[in-house]
């Protein structure tokens, strides 16, 4: 008997009953594959930072372009670079934290 499945791109196929036994071969991979999905969620969950308001996130990137500065600045004193080559690595170690900070916004799907 013809459900009309087909036209609507359905691809529906019946469950194998050997899938069934716990001791198949498809079985194992299946419960397999589900123990590393749920150890991989668990670390994902680990290592997801706590939520905080906006005005601190702010703060804290606001604090890391500082750091950035404040470093880039006592590292490169004793290197007798002209300000303008400091600015430069300034600029370039304040793209290096929006750029983490970036991914690491898009990577676990927070609103930026």
């Amino acid at each position: 008997m013809h459900c009309g499945h087909r036209e609507k791109g359905y691809n529906r196929t019946m469950p194998d009953p050997a899938d069934a036994d716990p001791s198949s071969p498809a079985h194992q991979r299946r419960a397999k594959a589900a123990a590393r999905r749920e150890k991989r969620r668990q670390a994902m969950q680990a290592l997801r930072l706590p939520l905080v308001s906006g005005k601190a996130s702010a703060l804290v990137l606001f604090l890391c372009f500082a750091l950035a500065a404040t470093l880039v600045y006592l590292l490169s004193a004793p290197l007798h670079l002209p300000a303008w080559v400091r600015w430069e690595i300034v600029v370039g170690a304040w793209w290096l934290v929006c750029g983490c900070w970036r991914w690491r916004t898009c990577c676990t799907g927070a609103n930026a």
